[in-house]
């Protein structure tokens, strides 16, 4: 990846879900190309981007991707069966040709403590949906994602991460402008899917 690549760098720090005792479960996030204006996804079965986490420590961990240049928003987090879908509020990004954007860093305590009150308030099924097997909220909190101007430091560690792990990017490094955003649901066969 160089300043002349066609194509653009995604980097996204993960943290993960604190525990008391045991290891931190799983979890992944699902991010799509989105269209601001119409508020839309563009799912590209097979490139989707699905960030996880999944360790056997407790440390942050980071996803780099290699992305085709425009906007890009979060649609769910996902646990076990179960799933947040931000169409209340989610945050959208540019990823730039020739360019390693760092998006920021996730925390998913709020969303995993959002999913876990509600089974244990019996709000469900009124704010569950079924899709290919997994149960999800709809208008749930936003994800809660720091962007780069929230963390003081971030060029030197990221920039360390690519001089480490990633010698062949010599693209310049980016801080990504976190934008709000947010979608409708969608709808396939007659079951309500998480965006459209």
């Amino acid at each position: 990846m160089t300043a002349s690549s066609a194509d653009g760098l995604m980097i996204l720090e993960l943290a993960p879900i604190r525990v008391t005792s045991g290891r931190a479960p799983v979890y992944e996030l699902l991010i799509f190309r989105y269209d601001p204006a119409a508020r839309l996804f563009h799912r590209d079965f097979g490139r989707d981007i699905i960030p996880q986490w999944n360790r056997t420590d407790s440390t942050e961990s980071f996803h780099v991707q290699v992305l085709k240049p425009g906007a890009y928003a979060i649609n769910l987090f996902h646990i076990s069966a179960w799933a947040t879908c931000y169409n209340a509020g989610t945050v959208y990004f540019d990823v730039k040709p020739g360019a390693a954007t760092y998006v920021g860093r996730f925390d998913p305590m709020q969303s995993a403590v959002t999913i876990s009150r509600s089974v244990k308030a019996g709000e469900l099924p009124e704010k569950t949906r079924l899709a290919k097997g997994l149960l999800y909220l709809v208008d749930g909190p936003r994800p809660d994602i720091r962007g780069p101007s929230e963390l003081p430091g971030w060029q030197d560690r990221i920039g360390q991460l690519l001089t480490r792990d990633y010698p062949g990017v010599t693209a310049p490094l980016v801080g990504a402008d976190l934008h709000p955003a947010s979608f409708e649901l969608g709808n396939v066969l007659g079951a309500e899917t998480c965006g459209r």
